[in-house]
């Protein structure tokens, strides 16, 4: 006999348990992805306050996200901060085992920090102690070594922008510092040259006087002097500027000295990558990607020749 329920029989309407119902309301939700250029800004140290706390919730329930950020820290680790492209960590990642799934918003943050530290530092930071220091001379470099393709130093004469000052700066920063450290009698002339291009920067006097007393300096000058001196000069104009200008002159003399070590050093190749990520304009790009292939064939003649071309470009007005 079957069951019947006491009112007239009538079979109960079927309702769902409070057990279906728990299981509706905890299943779990589609994580949604950081677009990618939050996350590269959040690696990169760029993301401040409230913007970088959402994108670290975000990143809390994103295993998608959480396992490229590990992959960028086990790479980073592999390559001691050199590359920075979070497109290539994501590549990269295909090939890595899966070792995060779900983390907290305090664990992702203690990773971004592990990971973003180093990035940071090496995603504007010239070599230690100058690009000119990783330069190794056999022999000597000839009359006329320090000259460059541009005749004005001086910004208010030719009323340059701030990115050509600052990649002139930073040239002549090189050549200064190539100079003193190989007892050159170019030195009091770059330094007054330096100076003479700083001079009408406002907040510049003290650099400017800087530079100035290392023009009268009689003697050697130490390793010290040049490092504050060029840190002082690189606040003073645009930090990236700086830096390709720095490094391209450094390349310049590198090329004439046939000098393969300078160009095989991490911060050469680093600053290399740099320059050609940040190029303005496809013909930039075209020359410096050329620099690339130039320094693969050992061709040093052509390879000077070309970064004179390149600052000669960018250092005009």
């Amino acid at each position: 006999m079957t069951e019947s329920s006491g009112n007239g029989g009538e079979k109960r309407e079927s309702r769902p348990s409070n057990t279906d119902m728990t299981s509706e309301l905890t299943q779990p939700q589609v994580a949604e992805r950081l677009d990618r250029a939050t996350l590269a800004a959040l690696i990169d140290g760029k993301l401040q306050g409230a913007a970088r706390d959402a994108a670290l919730s975000k990143l809390a329930t994103s295993p998608e996200d959480l396992e490229i950020l590990a992959d960028v820290a086990a790479v980073t680790r592999e390559l001691d901060g050199d590359v920075t492209d979070i497109q290539t960590f994501a590549e990269r990642k295909r090939r890595r085992p899966h070792f995060v799934k779900w983390v907290s918003a305090a664990a992702a943050a203690a990773i971004i920090v592990a990971v973003s530290v180093p990035m940071v530092r090496s995603d504007r930071a010239p070599a230690p102690d100058g690009f000119a220091s990783l330069i190794t001379l056999k022999g000597s470099l000839g009359q006329g070594w320090d000259a460059h393709s541009w005749a004005a130093t001086r910004g208010a004469d030719n009323d340059i922008s701030e990115r050509a000052r600052g990649i002139r700066t930073g040239a002549l920063t090189s050549t200064f510092e190539f100079a003193a450290a190989h007892g050159d009698s170019a030195v009091s002339d770059l330094a007054t040259k330096i100076a003479a291009l700083l001079v009408d920067v406002p907040g510049a006097s003290d650099v400017v006087a800087q530079y100035r007393g290392l023009a009268a300096t009689h003697g050697a000058i130490s390793l010290e002097q040049l490092r504050k001196a060029r840190s002082a000069a690189r606040e003073m104009v645009s930090k990236a500027a700086f830096d390709e200008g720095a490094w391209l002159e450094a390349a310049r003399i590198a090329a004439v000295a046939h000098d393969s070590a300078f160009f095989a050093s991490k911060a050469s190749q680093h600053q290399l990558s740099q320059l050609e990520r940040e190029a303005s304009d496809a013909r930039t790009r075209d020359d410096v990607v050329a620099l690339g292939h130039l320094i693969e064939k050992g061709d040093w003649d052509a390879l000077a020749v070309a970064t004179t071309n390149i600052m000669a470009l960018l250092a005009a007005p």
